[in-house]
C-alpha cells in the first residue's frame, strides 16, 4: 500500500478507481484523526488523499467534500485537513476551464498559472481561487453538456481566457520563476 500511487493507472481509464482510493484515504484520515498516536498516519492518508485528487477532473469536487467536513468541525486537529484543502485548492497546477478551452500545456493555461500563483500571494486572491472552485468549475461543467453552451458561451469565455491571458504574459518572467 505504501508504494500505491496515481502513476500505477490508467488516468482516463481508471478515473474511478482513482476517485476511490482517494476517498478511502479520506476515510482512513478520518479514523487515524481521532487518536492522537495516530496523527502521522493521519497525515500520511491527507497526503495520499491530495496526491488522488491533484490534476483530476473530480478535483473541485474532492475540494468541496474536504471543505465541508472542515467546516462541519468534525476534525480533531482542524489545521491538517485544512492543510490539505490549501494544496489541492491553491497549489494545484490546474487551471481547469483553461485547459478545457485551450489545452493542458497552451501558453493561455501557463500564462493563467502564473496569474494564479501571484494572486496565491494574498489572502483576497486565495479567496478568490476558492471562489473559483468552489462556484465557477461547477457551474462551467455543469453547463458545459448544454449544446447551446458549447456554441455560444464557450467561445466567450475562450476570449475572455485569451485576453486575461496576454496581460499575464505581459508580466516580468520574474514572477515565473516562483
Amino acid at each position: 500500500e505504501n508504494k500505491l500511487s496515481p502513476k500505477l493507472f490508467d488516468k482516463q481509464k481508471d478515473i474511478s478507481e482513482l476517485f476511490l482510493i482517494g476517498h478511502v484515504y479520506l476515510d482512513l484520515a478520518k479514523a487515524y484523526d481521532r487518536s492522537p498516536k495516530l496523527q502521522k498516519e493521519c497525515t500520511r492518508c491527507l497526503n495520499q488523499y491530495v496526491q488522488f485528487t491533484l490534476g483530476f477532473k473530480f478535483q473541485y469536487v474532492n475540494a468541496r467534500t474536504l471543505k465541508n467536513f472542515i467546516r462541519k468541525r468534525h476534525a480533531h486537529n482542524p489545521e491538517l485537513f485544512k492543510d490539505a484543502y490549501e494544496k489541492i485548492q491553491v497549489e494545484s497546477k490546474a487551471c481547469f476551464i483553461s485547459t478545457d478551452l485551450t489545452g493542458k500545456n497552451s501558453q493561455v493555461t501557463n500564462n493563467l498559472r502564473l496569474l494564479k500563483h501571484l494572486l496565491c500571494q494574498t489572502q483576497s486572491g486565495i479567496k478568490f481561487i476558492s471562489f473559483y472552485y468552489e462556484t465557477i468549475c461547477p457551474i462551467y461543467f455543469s453547463l458545459s453538456s448544454f449544446k447551446s453552451f458549447r456554441f455560444l458561451v464557450r467561445p466567450i469565455i475562450k476570449l475572455f481566457l485569451v485576453f486575461i491571458s496576454f496581460f499575464c504574459g505581459a508580466l516580468p518572467r520574474s514572477y515565473a520563476n516562483h
